[in-house]
């Protein structure tokens, strides 16, 4: 998201940019802008209406959509058709900018981003174990105290211990990664 010099006057819409363009009727295929103008609410930006919460939640919307019906221009017009008449198409279409976008994750892709992915790295564990015993230590305060309600039959408070064994050793255990990371997922996820 790149926020014009003038931000926040009226008319100066944040410039959301997808980098590799996404396939989507409200993205323009060849330089990724996101097309905020195409939502009626959204045609003239309105400092006292209009914030970067604003463009972001619309963001967040243009990948829920079950139409594009109420866009009467599309940054995208192709994209537009193959939704309106092969889903298989379009889906496999978006399939594809997702592969390409995860092949890409550690790229930079603007030198002036504030934003950079980088691959895991050895510190990044120690960070992990310590959100991960936190979120385990408040779940158990919480249970202590009544506010998860009544045991709804599952094992969650030996799952939790389970968690904060994992997050308590000192070493990784290479031979128990893939079973700790799958327990991890699914305690993360209750």
């Amino acid at each position: 998201m790149t926020l014009p010099l003038l931000y926040n006057d009226e008319g100066t819409h944040p410039v959301i940019e997808f980098t590799p363009p996404i396939f989507n009727p409200l993205v323009d295929p060849v330089t990724g802008v996101l097309d905020l103008t195409a939502s009626e609410s959204l045609k003239t930006w309105q400092p006292d209406k209009h914030f970067v919460v604003t463009a972001v939640t619309f963001l967040k919307k243009i990948f829920y959509l079950k139409d594009f019906e109420e866009f009467s221009q599309c940054a995208n017009p192709s994209a537009k058709q193959i939704f309106e008449e092969d889903k298989n198409e379009y889906l496999f279409r978006i399939t594809e900018c997702v592969r390409l976008s995860l092949d890409r994750l550690y790229e930079v892709q603007h030198p002036d981003c504030t934003m950079v992915f980088t691959e895991p790295k050895p510190a990044h564990d120690d960070v992990i174990k310590k959100i991960l015993y936190q979120h385990a230590q408040q779940h158990s305060h919480r249970r202590e105290a009544g506010a998860d309600g009544a045991n709804d039959g599952e094992d969650s408070d030996g799952e939790r211990g389970k968690l904060l064994d994992i997050t308590m050793r000192d070493e990784p255990d290479d031979d128990r990664a893939e079973e700790d990371n799958a327990r991890i997922d699914d305690i993360l996820s209750s």
